[in-house]
């Protein structure tokens, strides 16, 4: 098993992310994690659990 984070500022942005990250993986878990900050405004993130397909 591997593991991959991504993160946006912008959920939509963060969605195409993943979605073309995933592409030919076996996904096992996504988790969704979401901070917000005075200075910074929000910020999203993704850790993706996944297997390469084939290997």
């Amino acid at each position: 098993m591997k593991v991959k984070t991504i993160g946006e500022i912008n959920t939509c942005t963060l969605d195409k992310q993943i979605n073309e990250f995933i592409k030919g993986k076996h996904v096992i878990d996504i988790k969704f994690s979401s901070f917000f900050d005075e200075i910074g405004g929000a910020s999203f993130s993704a850790l993706i659990m996944y297997e390469e397909i084939g290997i």
